[in-house]
């Protein structure tokens, strides 16, 4: 079971591992226990999703946590965005989990 947090991990990935080990674990869950099988859904995976972000014509808004363990893939798409776009960063705010204003986790 992977349920311990890596040797050197920085804090925002420490954070987001002690998120979902108490919370969202599921021993026959894929994403918690690697049981990926033929039936699993490698073909949406592979699936290049920002192939054509470029072409989009519409008003882009993307929303991130500062601290969210995926705020890189946020930047990155920003960066292949055309205009209009606008990037959002919830101060203290994590992509896999609420942020209230008083700090509490709400769930």
């Amino acid at each position: 079971m992977p349920n311990e947090v890596p040797a050197g991990a920085d804090p925002v990935t420490t954070e987001f591992i002690n998120y979902y080990i108490k919370r969202a674990y599921h021993p026959r869950s894929i994403n918690s226990a690697m049981i990926w099988d033929a039936t699993s859904p490698w073909g949406y995976y592979n699936f290049p999703l920002q192939q054509r972000i470029g072409k989009i014509t519409a008003p882009k808004l993307i929303v991130t946590g500062e601290k969210a363990h995926s705020r890189y893939m946020a930047e990155a798409a920003y960066e292949r965005l055309t205009d209009p776009k606008e990037l959002v960063l919830v101060p203290g705010g994590h992509a896999y989990r609420p942020v209230r204003p008083d700090g509490q986790d709400p769930i």
